[in-house]
């Protein structure tokens, strides 16, 4: 089942697409997938039969490979933020029997799309490179910028006084990799076990 997907960049329009299965966006084929910086929401509905769920039943969901950080709602109710592995929650008290809406609103940082800036050319002049881990910043304000007029350069996106990023470095992982399950655990007192 596919997961309908919308991209919030921090500095241009939203779009949507579908993903058949959960990939890494650095290793897509698109510019606006593969440099995207900001918020994907992941949607997808999954149904839980009455069957399945008792009072000592929990449900926890797992993310599986996520990069960076991401905000799990269930049936419009938060269950939680995850920053760090493993990337699970517990989703118990938040869904339903029958049909449940799941929403993964996964951030990424700013690095790809720094890195995809790179790809484009440059409408300012770049000062003494430094070296990737120290960086290199602009040499001056470009008159563009100076005098509030339309970038020279159409496909920048950013527009930063220092940058560590070249156009050959490697992109950072982003998106929700998954695999995303659904998994069922049972509770049982301590004082139950020998």
């Amino acid at each position: 089942e596919e997961w309908l997907v919308t991209f919030h960049p921090k500095l241009e329009r939203p779009f949507e697409l579908k993903f058949r299965k959960l990939t890494d966006f650095s290793i897509d084929s698109t510019k606006n997938v593969k440099y995207f910086s900001g918020t994907a929401i992941y949607r997808k509905s999954f149904r839980l039969s009455p069957d399945n769920i008792s009072e000592k039943t929990r449900f926890i969901l797992s993310l599986g490979i996520l990069n960076d950080i991401a905000e799990v709602i269930v049936n419009d109710r938060s269950a939680g933020v995850l920053w760090y592995p493993p990337f699970n929650v517990d989703i118990t008290d938040v869904i339903v029997p029958g049909e449940n809406r799941l929403e993964i609103k996964v951030t990424n940082n700013w690095a790809n799309r720094l890195i995809g800036d790179e790809q484009e050319p440059a409408d300012f002049e770049w000062g003494d490179d430094r070296g990737p881990d120290r960086g290199r910043a602009i040499k001056a304000y470009p008159d563009w910028f100076i005098n509030d007029e339309a970038r020279p350069s159409a496909g920048r996106i950013t527009f930063s006084l220092w940058n560590y990023y070249r156009n050959d470095t490697p992109l950072q992982p982003a998106g929700l990799v998954g695999p995303v399950k659904l998994v069922r655990e049972s509770e049982v007192p301590l004082n139950n076990i020998p």
